[in-house]
């Protein structure tokens, strides 16, 4: 019989989530809800999906979030940028996937600064259609003893073909 105590990162779910994770995801989700009063920010497929890790990664660590877009009066939306919460300089975004295909061109990891609230939004993404999953593999290159990563991924409506 499968066990689930057995499984690899099992124990995330038998531990609540620490503080430093609560912060982070609530600092995460007050940006999308100021996000959301701005200009054409109200229309279809506009929003923000937030992922995060409630476990502590450690330095040299990798960790993987995701989540299933789920869109209910769009077919599609573009991604306009990924934003890591907290200190985005203390991790390297090792990938990007939709549906398991890399959004990366080349191999090598992109700092944490490329991701950060007040970067230039300058990574192209491929659109997000309904039920499509968004993954985000990041390492963590900080200090001891760790940090959690939660990310946000805005969207816009993609753009419809006259």
């Amino acid at each position: 019989m499968f066990d689930l105590r057995k499984t690899p990162g099992a124990d995330q779910w038998r531990n609540p989530p620490s503080p430093e994770f609560r912060r982070a995801t609530r600092r995460v989700a007050d940006r999308v809800r100021r996000s959301r009063g701005r200009a054409g920010s109200g229309s279809v497929g506009a929003g923000a999906i937030v992922m995060a890790n409630p476990t502590l990664v450690r330095p040299g660590e990798s960790v993987r979030v995701g989540a299933r877009v789920a869109l209910i009066l769009a077919r599609s939306v573009e991604v306009s940028r990924i934003v890591i919460a907290g200190h985005p300089e203390l991790w390297l975004v090792q990938d990007v996937t939709i549906d398991g295909e890399s959004q990366l061109v080349g191999g090598a990891p992109i700092p944490g600064q490329a991701f950060a609230r007040d970067a230039f939004p300058g990574i192209r993404i491929a659109p997000l259609r309904d039920g499509a999953r968004i993954e985000v593999v990041a390492s963590f290159t900080g200090p001891e003893p760790g940090a959690v990563f939660s990310c946000a991924v805005f969207t816009r409506p993609a753009p419809t073909k006259a």
